[in-house]
């Protein structure tokens, strides 16, 4: 029916006017000069708790007025001032884009410029650094980083969106979109929740055995070359005392 509709939106020689209501039988047509859009039954109308003349007349008003909008976003005038917003977007986002990109880099800058006052928020035992002011400035440039990249994805996103909703033509691809990106966050989302408490005990488990057999490699390590002294515990015992909790961890 959308096809037939659309082919009559082409044809600028079918007015709506001509649009119409013909009584076939029992039924009722909406045709277009010699071509039939539509045809409703008695029984259709009865399904919608409706009067077929009635639900004749509003779907031909609906017709008409897909037509009529069919019609007006095509003309010239309208391509023309659909194309300068289009340009308005791109320039829009490439502003914002810009503007990131600044506050990113200004950020990065500053982060880089406090860089040394971190040490302060250095993790130690004793004299053994066991998180460094350096990994600590890694791991929030990093994330500096990846937010950028995540914002970047989402204006991208919504900037295709937006352009394609523009255009009669690519409406149909906005859409499209829209719908994989619900359809691929619904999938996700629900397969996140389907397996998430089991995936969270592994990934903790998996997580605190790692960190724990390297903080207590790197505090052995400590011990043997002196810099941790632990009252009654001999060099001596490192080797074999971490290798026990290696693989009892294990």
């Amino acid at each position: 029916i959308s096809e037939r509709i659309i082919n009559v939106g082409k044809n600028k020689s079918i007015t709506v006017e001509k649009i119409k209501i013909n009584q076939v039988e029992d039924n009722l047509e909406i045709v277009a000069d010699d071509q039939v859009l539509m045809t409703i039954t008695d029984a259709e109308a009865k399904a919608e708790r409706n009067h077929i003349d009635q639900l004749a007349q509003e779907r031909l008003e609906v017709i008409r007025k897909a037509v009529e909008e069919y019609r007006r976003e095509r003309v010239p005038q309208n391509l023309l001032l659909q194309g300068l917003y289009g340009l308005l977007l791109t320039m829009g986002l490439w502003c914002i884009s810009w503007a990131g990109n600044f506050i990113l880099n200004r950020g990065q800058r500053r982060l880089l410029e406090y860089k040394d006052k971190i040490s302060r928020y250095s993790i130690k035992i004793q004299k053994f650094e066991v998180v460094s002011a350096n990994q600590i400035y890694m791991v929030v440039s990093k994330s500096i980083d990846s937010i950028g990249w995540m914002l970047k994805a989402i204006g991208l996103y919504f900037y295709l969106f937006m352009l394609l909703n523009l255009f009669p033509e690519t409406r149909k691809y906005s859409n499209e979109l829209l719908g994989y990106v619900i359809t691929s966050v619904s999938i996700l989302i629900e397969k996140v929740v389907d397996y998430l408490p089991d995936f969270l005990i592994i990934f903790m488990i998996i997580m605190i055995s790692r960190y724990l057999l390297k903080f207590l490699y790197l505090l052995f390590e400590q011990v043997k070359i002196g810099k941790i002294h632990i009252s009654g515990f001999y060099v001596e015992w490192v080797d074999p005392t971490y290798k026990i909790i290696r693989f009892l961890v294990l």
